[in-house]
């Protein structure tokens, strides 16, 4: 059976145990925004009018315990393991976030003297200006950052414009002095990390 809970310092909302935010005032259901293509979320405002975007399994966890949101720290991750129930909630502390985090981006990096080596090579190529090489050194690893535009952007046809746009920044900036980099990879890693944060479409909608 469906049972409500108020959402402590967000007076104006309730939230089901199936996870439907309801506005008490106008009898609104509030939308659930998604968030990088999996997780949901919520905007809704507080007893200060401040707006607040928790996610569900947040939301519903801090209500079924009567707990404010704004006493977990933000750090705290909270995701569904399964149903959208409160016993499939799963709280991810700060450590285990970081070592997470740290796993994700050790699976994107070359070994070590690999990267070294190809970065004495690269660097020698850009020094000679050989741009059919450093072409060919960025397209070795192609299919690596691939996987890395995928993780933003998922039609095929934009995904490989948009690495076609990658590469052609990289050989115009080597080609007119204004782009120092020894490696291509930690370069294309920032660029596409700033890309989706600052949510330039004019890359994304090539």
């Amino acid at each position: 059976m469906e049972q409500w809970y108020d959402i402590i310092d967000f007076p104006d909302y309730r939230i089901s145990s199936n996870c439907v935010v309801e506005n008490k005032k106008t009898r609104a259901f509030v939308k659930a925004l998604k968030k990088n293509g999996k997780s949901f979320y919520f905007q809704i405002f507080d007893k200060y009018g401040n707006r607040y975007s928790p996610s569900e399994a947040r939301l519903l966890y801090c209500a079924v315990k009567g707990i404010s949101p704004h006493q977990v720290e933000k750090s705290y991750r909270f995701f569904f393991k399964d149903e959208k129930k409160i016993e499939n909630i799963k709280i991810i502390e700060p450590h285990e976030f970081s070592a997470t985090v740290w796993d994700i981006r050790r699976e994107y990096q070359l070994p070590k003297e690999q990267f070294y080596e190809e970065t004495i090579k690269f660097a020698s190529a850009v020094l000679n200006k050989d741009f059919n090489k450093i072409s060919n050194m960025i397209d070795m690893h192609k299919e690596e950052v691939i996987r890395l535009i995928e993780r933003y952007v998922t039609n095929k046809v934009r995904v490989e414009l948009i690495y076609n746009k990658v590469k052609s920044d990289i050989m115009i900036g080597l080609s007119n002095n204004v782009l120092y980099i020894g490696h291509p990879l930690p370069y294309i890693r920032v660029y596409l990390n700033r890309l989706c944060k600052n949510r330039n479409q004019k890359y994304i909608n090539v």
